[in-house]
Parts: C-alpha cells; structure tokens; sequence
C-alpha cells in the first residue's frame, strides 16, 4: 500500500555517491525471527494461515483521459470509490468509481500546487493522499476535491545531508532517508552500497525521532561514471500503519520496526539466488558485465508493499524486466503465506481489503491503472 518511490531511492543512491570519506554507522538491524523455508519454485514446508489471490479480469480499467498515462508512479483507492493517479507527465489525476471519467488536478511546474516530478503517491486517514516531489524537495498534501491542500518541505535533520521522503504513516507523518557518503571503490571500476540515515518528520515536515541506519541502494562506478545495473541490490523502505519495513534484498527477509525505530521482527524464507546470465545482461547498462562478476546473483527482492490487514507483500526480483515476479505476504507470525496468484504484467501499488490496484502493460507497452478483486482465505 505505501512504496517508496523508485526515484526516490535512485536520488538517495546517486546522491550519496558524491563519493567521500566513509562514516561509520549505528546498527539498525532487528532482531532475527527465522522462518524455514524451501528454495524458490520448490514446495513451502511451512506458509501463514492465509490464502491471497487476485482475480484475472480487472473490476476497473483506467487510462489516460485525454492521453495515454505514462510512467505511473502512484495509484491511490480513496474511501468514495474514486482514484487519484501520478504519472510521470508529471500530474495527478482524479477519477470517477468507473475509472472512465477523470480529471487533473495538479499539474507540471514549480509554483504552489504544482510539481516537477511525482516520485510516489500514498493514501493517509481520512482521505488525504500525500504526494513527494524529489525535484523541489517538497510533500504535498492532497484531496480529491480541493487538488493540492498544502506542501511543505522537510527540516534538515542532521548536518549530513538534506532528507528525502521515502514514505508516509497512516497518520501522515514522514519516513525520510538522508544518505551518507560513500567510499569510492578501489580500481577502475566497483559496487558501493552508502547508508542511509533515517528519521520520522511530523506532518509539518519537523523532525520527530532519528530512527537509525541501513544499508543504501548499491551503485556501479565504472570509468568514473556511475550507474545502476538492474542486478545492484536496492533497499525498500514501507511504512505501514504504525509500523515501518525494512528489507536489503541481501536475502528474503523484511525487518520491521517501531515508529520510534524500536526493533520488532524479521521474517525470512530461504531463497536460493537466481545467477546474472549474460543473456540477461542486454538489459543492464554498458560495463555491468564487469560489474556482475563481483556480484553473481540478482537481489533477492523487488518490492515491499504494507496491506491494511498488518500484512507484508515481498516480491521475488524478476531476472527478466518483463517478468511477472512471485509474491508472498509475511503475516504478524513472522510466516510468509504461498505464492500469491496475480495477474501477469501487473505492478501492484495499493493493497486494500478486498481489492489489488497496480500499473497492467498491454501489448503495445501502454500502461494502465487496473483494480481487481482480492480473495483472502484462512487455511
């Protein structure tokens, strides 16, 4: 229900490699809850008490009104029936319960109510959605009458660096990451992961707690030039309702936190590592084989979303771009349930109740914000 941006976390990656001397880091690892489980694609010897599917044919189909949506970046469900929608334009749009008749309600620039890039888009209580701009460095808050509320920037935390909103709790405070310098690589070429530092800011943007220390997105130099090869491990950042998740992709396991920062759990299955083929690598950037033979295997998660039920959605990193992913939902036991039947092409962004929403390819790479029924069963 509550990603943190792709570019959000490309902007923390490619900050932070203003390379410099390293720091040293406080530990926020949580406390390891081990979960056994077999190897991907085998059968699981242990699953929660809870059966996820989604159906195959969508309750709601939305596409662009007038022009086709392109680069969605967050797709929100408000308690009326209608969605709001970011793509990368950038916009917001609102749209009737049909998903047929829509309107934008902010649009591209840089005074109040506008922006100049949507890195995501959350749903908080009582029908505000926030909205970040990693551009102007600037949260919005939004209803679907009114567009634009408010914005507001967030207070510099520490004499680091400046904190970029990753995420928002449901009672509209901030989960933002500040990213630490890296060491530069030895040779000519290498992988750096920075840290990250992270705090919780009020709904203001004022700083509520310091929240500790977590491993960065991995970034490749190579020749001085520095990249993302889609096999460099990134870190999700999800807040939940009360709760914030934090997984590495070094493994299959989600760490969960305490508002304050307080460890609470981590929920892990085995994985077995999927290895970089060459054939996969026309899919990553110039010099990435290079870069692969210091990291063999692709990172072992792609997503995190937080449902309303207290659940996890992990998904499996898919080796191929166009890969529909296995997903799994960690429950409060700290147990992740089966594989989770979704529909192919699909992007999910917002977990409800009864309902998945994502970004569905069709054919032509045209993308649309579907809604589809989700059926959850105890075993």
């Amino acid at each position: 229900m509550r990603p943190a941006g792709a570019s959000v976390l490309a902007a923390l990656a490619l900050n932070s490699m203003l390379l410099g001397a390293g720091a040293s880091d406080r530990s926020a690892a949580a406390e390891s809850v081990s979960v056994t489980r077999h190897a991907r694609g085998a059968q699981q010897q242990t699953s929660s008490g809870q059966g996820v599917r989604a159906d195959t044919v969508p309750l709601v189909d939305i596409a662009g009104v007038p022009d086709d949506l392109f680069r969605v970046s967050g797709a929100v469900r408000l308690s009326t029936g209608e969605f709001m929608v970011a793509d990368g334009a950038p916009r917001i749009m609102v749209f009737d319960r049909s998903g047929r008749r829509g309107r934008v309600v902010a649009a591209r620039g840089s005074g109040p109510g506008e922006f100049q890039s949507i890195a995501w888009l959350q749903a908080t209580g009582q029908d505000s959605v926030i909205a970040y701009d990693p551009s102007l460095r600037r949260v919005s808050v939004l209803s679907a009458s009114r567009g634009v509320v408010r914005s507001f920037a967030l207070q510099r935390s520490s004499q680091r660096g400046m904190p970029v909103a990753v995420s928002a709790f449901a009672d509209g405070s901030l989960l933002a990451a500040v990213p630490l310098l890296a060491t530069r690589p030895p040779g000519a070429w290498g992988l750096v992961r920075p840290s990250w530092l992270l705090y919780r800011h009020d709904r203001d943007g004022n700083t509520l707690d310091s929240l500790g220390v977590v491993p960065g997105d991995e970034v490749a130099t190579i020749q001085g030039i520095i990249m993302r090869p889609r096999f460099a491990r990134r870190t999700q950042l999800v807040a939940g309702d009360a709760e914030y998740y934090v997984a590495t992709a070094d493994s299959f396991a989600v760490s969960v936190f305490a508002m304050n920062g307080r460890a609470i759990r981590t929920g892990r299955r085995s994985y077995r590592p999927v290895q970089v083929a060459n054939a996969d690598l026309q899919f990553a950037p110039r010099g990435a084989l290079e870069a692969a033979q210091s990291r063999p295997a692709y990172p072992a998660i792609g997503q995190v979303l937080a449902d309303p039920t207290a659940g996890i959605w992990v998904s499996e990193f898919p080796a191929m771009p166009t890969a529909t992913p296995a997903w799994y939902v960690l429950g409060r036991d700290s147990r992740f349930s089966d594989a989770v039947a979704m529909p192919s092409r699909l992007r999910p962004l917002q977990i409800g109740n009864d309902y998945l929403l994502g970004v569905w390819q069709d054919s032509l790479d045209v993308e649309h914000v579907r809604m589809y029924r989700l059926h959850r069963t105890a075993r």
